[in-house]
């Protein structure tokens, strides 16, 4: 990520990841100075996502993706319990510890002042996903995950809009309305801003 910085790239492609290694503060500031844009994944470490790593670890689990399914942690949980032993306290893998470093990543991208845009790898359904896909509801959680990791409604929506499209190398064609630019307008009555 630091020699990518140096050498002037313009996107990141899921700087957030960077081998579940803490980004240092000074390479924040820098990927900020530069202007470089950071396309992150915040459906991955937001919203139902990272309702269920919390409740995972809550319960004792000690790798993530689980490497049990949650009635069975839930059961070891309980016999760790009757022994006396608080299954918070296993110790966990460092598959645990790269989610939470990303997660810890992508705040730091935001609080640094960096510009952000939103990606995502899951254009269509993985054949074996038990969710259901609708085109365009993971680029939907991902500007509401980019609220949950510390940006205003406002960011997210620059985020979503004029930054992806710095992103794709068109920001003079698309990402804002302004005369002589393409444009797909959305009216509603609702705000935005508050939902």
């Amino acid at each position: 990520l630091r020699m990518a910085a140096l050498a002037g790239v313009d996107v990141l492609q899921h700087p957030e990841i960077v081998g579940g290694n803490h980004i240092p503060p000074v390479l924040a500031e820098s990927l900020r100075v530069r202007h470089a844009v950071c396309a992150m994944m915040p459906n991955r470490l937001t919203g139902a996502e990272w309702a269920r790593f919390q409740a995972h670890l809550a319960m004792g689990g000690a790798m993530w993706p689980p490497e049990l399914p949650p009635a069975l942690v839930a059961a070891r949980a309980d016999s760790l319990e009757r022994l006396g032993i608080d299954p918070t306290t296993r110790p966990r893998t460092m598959s645990v510890t790269r989610f939470q470093n990303e997660r810890a990543n992508a705040e730091l991208l935001i609080r640094s002042g960096c510009t952000i845009a939103v990606a995502s790898d899951d254009l269509v359904p993985s054949p074996s996903s038990a969710v259901p896909h609708v085109m365009g509801s993971v680029f939907l959680s991902g500007v509401e995950g980019l609220v949950e990791e510390g940006m205003t409604p406002s960011q997210a929506l620059v985020a979503a809009t004029w930054n992806g499209a710095a992103a794709a190398g068109r920001e003079r064609e698309i990402g804002s309305i302004a005369v002589g630019k393409q444009a797909d307008l959305v009216v509603l009555e609702a705000d935005p801003l508050k939902d």
